[in-house]
């Protein structure tokens, strides 16, 4: 072989080679020598691009693009490449498999839903009396002081001392002695409890929703019930009778009804207790335990104020008063019957043109009757509708308290009426139905019964108590 001579150095001498290998070294040798292999000498132009004829180019409208996957890794060259799959047209089609049916099981309840606090809770109508079973037992349970009043609210309240002495013993860790030793300090406690200021500042509101409840109530509810049978005239009167019948009824009972149910906490912790007694009850017995309070109840509100309550209260209405009280209670009822005699005797007087004076058998012993008297001077009488339409006034004016009612004329007693006798559940309009109560004087409420004015009477019968 020849030697070579350094780059750019003349001519080359041809290695013997063939002719292809022999012209790739010329090549390289004339690119090497014209200093356009170097690329800092300047750029390498770049081939020109041989374009294809109009008749190599494909229409691309007609032909649509398929999805380009991604670029696969490289596999070996002797691993056969997968086969592509199949276009989606070209699949045969193949009906879905078919579920097994699966059998129809009935469907298991549900368990109760608990509440936050962790208490389960019934649903529908069962949750309903669950939740008023509380104050549905306590308002059955206070229904029969509409009966007898005071007696049935003396018996409440010694029902809850006695029921709480008793969980308060068992509630101590120790025996039976030691919690009844024990009683006296807790019931201080509970005292001083009630006398936290912010007990104290709650009584006012609870006073007067009380008094409310037992006034104006029965008040509004004789009146709505007037009004739709007989019109306006003697609402009044109708209110103010139910007041005097059913107040004292309706307080006992709310006062009955607040031990029972208790109020503020106590009322939520008793209706707690009632929820887990009850627990493992079926709904149907907690719903009908529920109906019959409820129906004792109103039907104890609808008969109870009509009946008396005997024994327990006397004809007088002081047999519940301890001895020693008695004269004291006895006198704050003659201030209220003089008061009443005094807007009476004014009222007819006013309506009538006579000059009507009033007397009360004040301070008499507790076994004789109270007589309430309208007399009138020895001048000219009136006539016999005059006095029965005062009769009808007082009967519907006077306290329940007062048992004998006296229309004198001068010296002499013309009508006398034993209160006793009727039922006091209304304003009496109608002069017949004051028969079974005459005494005396039955010849004047025949023949003035007729000749009434009943709007006098009504006017004179909603006279305030005080």
């Amino acid at each position: 072989m020849g030697r070579r001579s350094e780059v750019g150095d003349g001519r080359v001498a041809s290695a013997p080679a063939n002719g292809a290998e022999r012209e790739l070294v010329r090549t390289f040798t004339d690119l090497h020598r014209q200093a356009r292999f170097t690329p800092a000498a300047r750029p390498v132009t770049p081939m020109p691009v041989r374009r294809r004829p109009a008749t190599d180019v494909i229409d691309t409208g007609t032909v649509r693009a398929q999805p380009v996957e991604a670029p696969e890794a490289d596999a070996p060259e002797d691993r056969p490449a997968a086969p592509s799959p199949d276009p989606p047209g070209l699949l045969p089609h193949r009906p879905p498999a078919r579920q097994p049916r699966r059998p129809n099981h009935a469907v298991a309840a549900q368990p109760p839903a608990r509440d936050a606090t962790g208490e389960v809770r019934r649903r529908g109508l069962a949750g309903t009396a669950e939740r008023r079973l509380s104050d549905v037992l306590a308002l059955a349970g206070a229904s029969g002081a509409l009966i007898a009043p005071w007696p049935w609210l003396l018996a409440v309240t010694g029902l809850c001392v006695i029921v709480g002495a008793v969980r308060s013993v068992a509630t101590q860790g120790g025996s039976v002695t030691v919690g009844i030793v024990a009683l006296p300090g807790l019931a201080a406690r509970r005292v001083a409890r009630l006398l936290r200021p912010r007990s104290l500042a709650r009584l006012p509101v609870i006073t007067v929703k009380t008094i409310l409840a037992a006034l104006v109530l029965p008040a509004a509810v004789a009146a709505a019930v007037w009004v739709v049978e007989h019109g306006a005239d003697g609402a009044v009167a109708a209110a103010r009778l139910a007041a005097w019948q059913s107040g004292l009824r309706v307080l006992a009972a709310v006062l009955c009804l607040m031990l029972l149910a208790g109020v503020g906490e106590t009322r939520t912790r008793r209706a707690a207790r009632l929820r887990g007694a009850t627990a493992s009850w079926p709904d149907t017995a907690v719903v009908a335990l529920a109906a019959g309070a409820l129906a004792l109840a109103l039907a104890v509100v609808a008969v109870g104020p009509r009946l008396s309550g005997g024994i327990l209260t006397g004809d007088d209405g002081l047999a519940w008063v301890p001895t020693p009280l008695r004269p004291v209670a006895d006198g704050v009822r003659d201030d209220v019957v003089a008061a009443e005699l005094r807007t009476l005797r004014s009222c007819l007087s006013q309506h009538q043109g006579w000059d009507w004076s009033a007397g009360y058998t004040a301070d008499n012993p507790a076994d004789q009757p109270d007589v309430a008297s309208l007399s009138l001077g020895g001048g000219d009488s009136p006539g016999p509708s005059a006095l029965v339409t005062a009769a009808l006034a007082a009967d519907n004016q006077l306290a329940p308290w007062v048992e004998v009612v006296e229309i004198a004329v001068g010296d002499s007693v013309v009508l006398a009426l034993d209160r006793r006798e009727l039922d006091h559940h209304g304003v009496r309009v109608d002069p017949a139905t004051l028969g079974p109560g005459i005494v005396s004087g039955g010849d004047v409420l025949l023949s003035g019964g007729a000749a009434v004015d009943r709007r006098v009477a009504l006017a004179c019968s909603a006279g305030p108590a005080l």
